[in-house]
């Protein structure tokens, strides 16, 4: 809506009265245009609400089951595990997850070590498709029979002892040895 020309002849003072009245006027109408334009907007905002708490109570429609995408993650993993398994079974003895590493990328797999590590792990502990051989890091296909003299150092005794292969511990019942170290050329008694 244009708004129409207002021409004011400034030297005729019943002009300047008439458009005065007349500007008096058209404030008035646009000020209670806006007060029905600001009453309509808060008709708005109050059906708008209550258009969304309906639809927030409207019970869901029942949709299709939607099947999940392939996970892509456990795919390599299996495949992962199945690879590590097959390394330790061909093998046929304790073998370390250096060594699995080694030979999968020997064959060509683009594996990281934790990630052998892991399927390792997973394969003997979780599958049960391999076993855990002594010593750190090491495991075993289930055919491989642990041999006693193979899980224990001689003398060493304890579950912590079996498990990590520990040394037998030295005879100290005559004392603390004597040991001489060469130290800037003179030899000190220790």
């Amino acid at each position: 809506m244009e708004p129409e020309p207002f021409i004011i002849d400034l030297n005729d003072p019943a002009d300047l009265a008439a458009k005065h009245r007349k500007a008096v006027a058209i404030v008035t109408q646009l000020e209670r245009d806006l007060a029905e334009v600001q009453a309509l907007e808060r008709r708005i905002a109050q059906w708008q609400a209550r258009a969304a708490f309906l639809a927030s109570q409207l019970p869901e429609a029942p949709s299709e089951p939607v099947s999940a995408p392939p996970d892509r993650r456990r795919e390599r993993n299996d495949g992962l595990n199945e690879m590590v398994t097959e390394v330790v079974n061909r093998e046929i003895r304790p073998i370390k997850a250096k060594e699995v590493h080694a030979v999968l990328t020997a064959e060509g797999h683009d594996v990281t070590p934790s990630s052998v590590s892991n399927a390792l792990h997973y394969a003997a502990h979780g599958a049960k498709k391999i076993q855990t051989a002594p010593g750190r890091g090491m495991y075993a296909p289930l055919a491989y029979k642990i041999e006693p003299s193979d899980a224990t150092v001689q003398g060493a005794t304890g579950s912590v002892a079996e498990r990590y292969g520990a040394r037998p511990r030295p005879d100290w019942s005559g004392g603390i040895p004597n040991v001489t170290a060469d130290i800037g050329g003179t030899q000190e008694r220790r």
